[in-house]
């Protein structure tokens, strides 16, 4: 990218759009190549190399996230913007999940024992966790799993409080 194309004043670090543009290469590579995106969203094989390009100022555009996103069954551009913007992108319940809450509520347990203890054997050494042992005790992803956990006990009791509401209704 040239210097007068470089876009200044950004409101995050360069990280964040480096992020963005490897979730589009995530997306690019699940669905094999930037010709196969092209022909499933609107956009040109050149404009798809660009997308990827970190050196390129051109991002893909909402639409085409949802139409390539939608393909792979997966949202790895969606989970990078809502990381931007300090938000955790999480799964709704399925409605026929059919784990009562007592489940959840157990899942919940056991998914939070597990994120903690390799959170304390991070901080063992040190009192303090690396980006090093981020990556190396998979500490992302037991957040994320303790978080759906969080939402998906959350649905539970939502269902239960409407489950009871309508029971109510019909006996009155």
């Amino acid at each position: 990218m040239s210097e007068n194309e470089k876009i200044v004043n950004r409101p995050h670090p360069d990280r964040f759009y480096r992020a963005i543009k490897a979730g589009t290469q995530i997306v690019v590579d699940e669905l094999f190549g930037i010709e196969n995106c092209a022909s499933l969203t609107r956009g040109s094989k050149s404009s798809f190399s660009n997308f990827t390009n970190i050196n390129e100022t051109s991002f893909i555009g909402a639409d085409q996230i949802a139409d390539l996103e939608h393909h792979i069954g997966d949202c790895p551009i969606t989970t990078e913007l809502a990381r931007i913007q300090g938000k955790a992108l999480v799964d709704l319940p399925s409605p026929n999940n059919d784990k009562n809450w007592m489940m959840e509520f157990a899942n919940l347990a056991r998914q939070s024992g597990k994120a903690l203890d390799k959170l304390a054997h991070a901080m063992n050494d040190d009192g303090k966790v690396d980006a090093q042992e981020i990556i190396d005790l998979n500490l992302r992803k037991r957040t994320q799993t303790l978080i759906q956990s969080l939402v998906n006990l959350e649905a539970k009791f939502d269902e239960t409080e409407k489950q009871a509401e309508r029971e109510k209704r019909r006996n009155n």
